[in-house]
């Protein structure tokens, strides 16, 4: 994310997500079974990955690619899906600003190995690619492959 308002998006989008899921104990989403037929309730994450770096570099798209093959993929080979994103955020300055981003999503059993996994891709990617932030949100959702 961009240095000219790292710290602010970070606070904001932190913020946001301890109110929404640190007081939570499970995931917010469904409780018991799915219907229908190869349905089944499944962690559903979405990590927004910023594209700008703190010196003024982008993370391109070949670095991106390599990111995935390397990290990603090894770590969710059942799959995932990655989305061209833009967004924007109010800095703490009063001032708005703007970035790419890339948005992936995963959805994997509820377990401590996919938690691990995740957790993995983001201390990788804010390393790699010099970022205080990856904004992760997570759900349980009905995932049926029909």
């Amino acid at each position: 994310m961009a240095a000219r308002g790292t710290r602010g998006l970070t606070m904001v989008l932190m913020l946001a997500v301890l109110t929404g899921l640190g007081a939570c104990d499970r995931l917010p989403g469904l409780s018991g079974s799915c219907r229908g037929p190869n349905a089944q309730v499944m962690r559903v994450s979405e990590l927004f990955f910023g594209r700008s770096m703190p010196d003024g570099g982008y993370v391109g798209d070949i670095d991106w690619e390599q990111f995935l093959e390397q990290q990603v993929t090894p770590r969710f080979p059942r799959g995932f899906t990655v989305l061209d994103a833009y967004g924007q955020y109010q800095m703490s300055n009063g001032l708005i600003a703007r970035e790419n981003s890339k948005m992936m999503i995963v959805a994997a059993d509820d377990t401590a190995d996919t938690t691990a996994k995740l957790d993995a891709i983001i201390a990788a990617y804010k390393s790699r690619f010099r970022q205080q932030a990856v904004i992760a949100l997570e759900r349980r959702e009905c995932v049926a492959i029909k």
